[in-house]
């Protein structure tokens, strides 16, 4: 559907920011500047290809410090062209992620639901259960993980 970018990005970098971009990308520098003070996505579209990308400003929260500092550097080949390096957020990040994003948005988002249940259900065993427990609390999402446990195994069955 589009790339979800977690950036980095203090006001003071939003002016060289979007005048690079510009070439190449619908932005806009006001809107950005709103998002990054707000700590809220904002989006920017590739002009030649109508891709979105949405770009997530890291909030100053010790969670959200450690999950850029966990990702893992992954390849990426895009058929017969070029392959990638680029880093990837963990499937306990994204779980932990989504589940913010789920509680924010009223708890009635189906996509949000069923790519937390698809995550689950791919790793499953392999997610590590104390870390998105601890954190889970930290982040207020305890109860939606519970659930997601409880509607996985129900799912799975």
């Amino acid at each position: 559907m589009g790339i979800d970018l977690v950036v980095d990005l203090r006001e003071q970098d939003i002016a060289p920011l979007t005048t690079e971009l510009s070439k190449e990308f619908y932005e806009d520098a006001d809107v950005i500047r709103e998002a990054v003070q707000a700590c809220r996505p904002f989006n920017l579209i590739h002009y030649a290809s109508s891709y979105k990308f949405d770009l997530f400003p890291l909030p100053a929260d010790p969670y959200y410090q450690g999950e850029l500092d966990r990702r893992n550097v992954t390849e990426f080949s895009f058929g017969e062209g070029p392959s990638l390096r680029f880093p990837v957020v963990t499937p306990e990040d994204t779980v932990l992620t989504k589940l913010v994003w789920y509680q924010m948005g009223g708890e009635v988002s189906e996509q949000q639901w069923n790519d937390l249940l698809g995550i689950v259900k791919v790793k499953g065993q392999e997610l590590d259960q104390d870390y998105l427990q601890r954190w889970a609390a930290h982040l207020g999402v305890a109860l939606q993980l519970e659930r997601l446990w409880e509607a996985e195994q129900s799912w799975g069955s």
